[in-house]
């Protein structure tokens, strides 16, 4: 039975990471994007980067996958934006 239910976990952590993508650290992103660490701190996650904080003092975490769309969309909007001007 518990060989099922490891098999189950397994399956539900595969079906998140096709969702989310890798967990990646604020240095991860960083290097995602091209810039620094403290960009990523104190320009993007205030302007809706998606992250996971740990706990009430944790550290913050970011998933590849969201990343990437956040960026596309942020692109897409801007893309949008200046061809009405």
């Amino acid at each position: 039975m518990s060989g099922e239910y490891g098999s189950e976990t397994s399956t539900i952590r595969t079906a998140v990471l096709d969702v989310l993508g890798e967990p990646l650290s604020i240095g991860g992103v960083a290097r995602l994007i091209g810039c620094s660490a403290w960009s990523v701190r104190q320009t993007l996650v205030p302007m809706g980067l998606p992250h996971f904080r740990s706990g009430p003092n944790g550290k913050l975490i970011f998933y590849r996958s969201q990343i990437v769309r956040w960026i596309q969309s942020r692109q897409e909007h801007s893309v949008t934006k200046r061809r009405r001007h």
